[in-house]
């Protein structure tokens, strides 16, 4: 049998079946943000007292109290800045402290806009905080050691201790965007599924290739699927 009916090889489906599996651990690891289940309001697990039971799993809250931007870190690839997350130090409602980190450019702004009414609150020149609070969404973890350094210098800085008020070891990584995640998940799937269905289908017209190729030896005709006019080659003469 001609090797041209075999269609494309299965070494063509590691590409795509990797994408796909790319995909899949992406939607499972996205998936409270895509999605929106499971996300908690983060006065709600304080008044609960489920914080730490809570690590790890997407949370909610609306900033509206800002007190220092203690720390930048700087993603780098091949040597060159790809991206900066901002750190901040929160005054949540209750009046704990956390850590609330962003990315976007409209985030950092909004934040920056917060933390400077927050402290013309501080020093008397207002009333209230600002009135345009920032809502944001992220997943809740434990600081690393570093991070926890700069958390604690600033705090120490502000004179802020546990014997004042809660003090929450925790950051609130919003760095990842919903639109982020989903385009992120989305990038997978759409290059794995048309290779998919490229394979599928070329595997197909392979083995419909083979049965008729397969009919046509049966019948005598020549099996390469090139066929010559009716009478062409038979000799003229009388």
């Amino acid at each position: 049998m001609n090797n041209k009916t075999k269609g494309p090889s299965l070494a063509t489906l590691i590409v795509p079946i990797m994408f796909l599996a790319f995909g899949i651990i992406s939607l499972i690891l996205y998936s409270d943000l895509i999605f929106g289940t499971k996300v908690s309001n983060i006065n709600k697990l304080l008044q609960q007292g489920t914080l730490s039971a809570n690590e790890d799993s997407f949370v909610e809250l609306d900033v509206d109290a800002v007190l220092d931007n203690y720390a930048e870190t700087s993603h780098k690839r091949n040597g060159f800045t790809v991206g900066k997350d901002q750190h901040y130090l929160v005054w949540l409602d209750d009046d704990s402290m956390i850590a609330v980190s962003v990315k976007s450019k409209s985030d950092i702004a909004a934040m920056e806009e917060i933390m400077e009414k927050t402290w013309d609150y501080v020093d008397g020149k207002t009333e209230v905080f600002t009135d345009t609070p920032l809502h944001l969404k992220g997943k809740l973890q434990k600081m690393s050691l570093e991070m926890k350094n700069y958390y604690q210098k600033s705090l120490d800085y502000f004179g802020i201790t546990s014997a004042d008020r809660d003090i929450h070891y925790y950051v609130i990584d919003c760095t990842d965007s919903r639109l982020l995640a989903i385009l992120i998940t989305a990038f997978f799937f759409v290059v794995a599924i048309p290779m998919l269905i490229s394979f599928i289908t070329g595997k197909a017209r392979a083995r419909r290739a083979a049965i008729a190729a397969e009919e046509a030896a049966e019948m005598g005709y020549p099996s390469s699927g090139t066929y010559s006019s009716y009478g062409a080659g038979i000799d003229d003469r009388e």
